[in-house]
């Protein structure tokens, strides 16, 4: 684990954690992809998406997160009508 990582594992322990193996894309072992949310929002849910199509466009997989909208708090800018 890279140097980086390891310091912010107190703000993202999920990201310790091996959620999806994503590389290499031809026969995934490796679990070297993260997303980094904080503060982690409820009920996420995380996969790797392993298509023929990303196999094949790269050597990592592409890794997808999932979460309910309403965990964030409305900003200003979510708030100023459209133009």
């Amino acid at each position: 684990i890279s140097p980086n990582l390891t310091s912010l594992r107190r703000f993202f322990p999920e990201a310790s954690r091996q959620i999806c193996r994503t590389f290499p894309a031809s026969w995934p072992r490796l679990c070297l992809d993260k997303i980094l949310i904080y503060p982690e929002p409820v009920g996420i849910r995380r996969h790797a998406v392993s298509t023929s199509l990303a196999r094949s466009a790269s050597d990592h997989l592409p890794l997808v997160a999932e979460f309910p909208a309403a965990e964030f708090p409305a900003t200003e800018a979510d708030e100023r009508p459209s133009v």
